[in-house]
């Protein structure tokens, strides 16, 4: 069965951000009778969807938790991501990142290009 890729940034075990890869199932369900069936790969409810647009080197090199549990795909440019254990990992259109650090030193994130956009999806905390 296919499933959705995301990569989650999350609190580890020593209290540091890092990356873990991961992958939700998706369901086959009816959707959008009388259509064939498509899958969802459930995230749970969303507070809010946004657009965010931000242009080359916005954000930096400062490191901070996340102010919410929120989903980011990217839909233009790319988005370049440290963790605080020195991991880095570029995002391009199509990839998504379920941002859960919400406590710890945090990461450090900046658009590599011009009109680098994410749709962001906030998400409830989990604590």
């Amino acid at each position: 069965m296919h499933a959705f890729r995301l990569t989650r940034l999350v609190l580890d075990e020593d209290g540091h951000t890092d990356f873990v890869d991961d992958q939700l199932p998706f369901d086959g369900q009816m959707h959008s009778p009388p259509a064939e069936p498509a899958g969802l790969a459930h995230l749970g409810v969303a507070e809010s969807v946004s657009v965010m647009r931000a242009d080359r080197d916005w954000g930096g090199e400062a490191f901070h938790p996340a102010p919410r549990r929120q989903l980011l795909t990217v839909i233009a440019g790319a988005w370049h991501v440290t963790t605080s254990r020195g991991t880095e990992r570029t995002f391009r259109i199509g990839q998504s990142l379920l941002v859960e650090d919400l406590s710890g030193p945090g990461h450090s994130s900046r658009a590599l290009e011009d009109g680098s956009m994410a749709l962001v999806t906030i998400l409830p905390d989990r604590r």
